[in-house]
């Protein structure tokens, strides 16, 4: 079974409205993106002068916290949506894949599964569902310190580089893109080691702690902000994004870190409106849309007794 974008329920907007927000503009995107990374270079630099002192600790957990939010860069640039050339965002796309640590091969077409089957939990299966219904406390603490992601990766990237596709790989992606699959898989193993080396060859972590960990010491903010709060404990298999994602409003910086990205139901709705015009798309179409959070607390304070509560309906079905 395959679910098209054009299945699901849409809010009503003028043709012309929405072809003037899916326009892209490159000076918007040149940008937050220059922005992006002269905050990474300046947390960056500082976390380097700050090696060896007392300072080292938080200077690096806020240049990782900046470095997780590659994430949302990389999500945006799997769209093709940021600038009008395509080989613009594919370059971005690869760097920032590499960044955040999903192989960019695979990920293009798991996320284009995703918005096709959106916390689908039958065939047609969505295989970014990051919290599934019924997860314990522990999992969920485990889910939110961003360690699975990585791990997971890591074994999906030796089984691909051995030419072994996985479940995920073999439903998602085309057969005749396998081996583009394989040899990326291979490229990102080999920086892998290549890190480690350098910082042994150096006798430093500081390799380390510049490149890849900060994925592994550094996503709370990530995670708090948009990892859970986008589809957590909403209803899984319907074909509404109303029942399945969530707009939460946060401050200006953390819009940018995020890349608007806290607008994902208004995304969801139209996958294909950049990132700097879904404020504009979000006052279209949101008499017609759930009220947004106003805020991150409010929507945990829904959000944790539902995930709590799904655990226990969960656990008492399976005694």
């Amino acid at each position: 079974m395959k679910l098209e974008l054009k299945e699901w329920w849409k809010p009503e907007i003028d043709p012309g409205v929405l072809r003037e927000l899916t326009y892209r503009r490159d000076v918007y995107a040149w940008i937050h993106i220059t922005g992006y990374f002269v905050v990474l270079g300046i947390t960056g630099y500082l976390a380097f002068l700050s090696w060896g002192s007392q300072w080292a600790i938080p200077a690096f957990y806020i240049y990782g916290t900046v470095y997780s939010f590659s994430n949302p860069r990389w999500h945006e640039f799997s769209h093709r949506t940021v600038f009008q050339s395509r080989r613009v965002n594919t370059f971005f796309y690869e760097i920032f894949s590499f960044l955040c640590f999903y192989e960019a091969q695979t990920f293009r077409w798991t996320h284009t599964n995703h918005h096709r089957r959106t916390i689908h939990t039958t065939d047609p299966y969505d295989y970014e569902i990051q919290v599934p219904h019924g997860n314990s406390p522990s999992k969920l603490i485990y889910e939110f310190s961003g360690l699975r992601p990585i791990f997971s990766e890591y074994k999906k990237l030796i089984l691909h580089s051995c030419n072994i596709m996985t479940p995920l790989a073999k439903d998602c992606v085309p057969r005749n893109h396998w081996q583009r699959v394989v040899v990326s898989s291979r490229v990102y193993l080999a920086l892998s080691a290549l890190t480690v080396a350098t910082s042994i060859y150096f006798s430093s972590v500081l390799p380390l702690l510049f490149v890849i960990t900060p994925n592994l010491y550094a996503r709370f903010l990530l995670n708090w902000i948009i990892g859970f709060p986008q589809h957590a404990g909403l209803k899984e298999n319907t074909l509404d994004h109303r029942e399945n994602s969530r707009n939460v409003m946060v401050n200006p910086f953390f819009g940018f870190l995020c890349m608007n990205m806290h607008y994902h139901l208004d995304h969801h709705m139209f996958p294909q409106v950049p990132f700097y015009h879904l404020p504009k798309l979000h006052e279209t179409i949101k008499g017609q849309l759930p009220e947004a959070y106003p805020n991150l607390w409010s929507c945990y304070k829904d959000l944790v007794p539902l995930l709590l509560r799904q655990h226990r309906v969960f656990a008492t079905a399976a005694t």
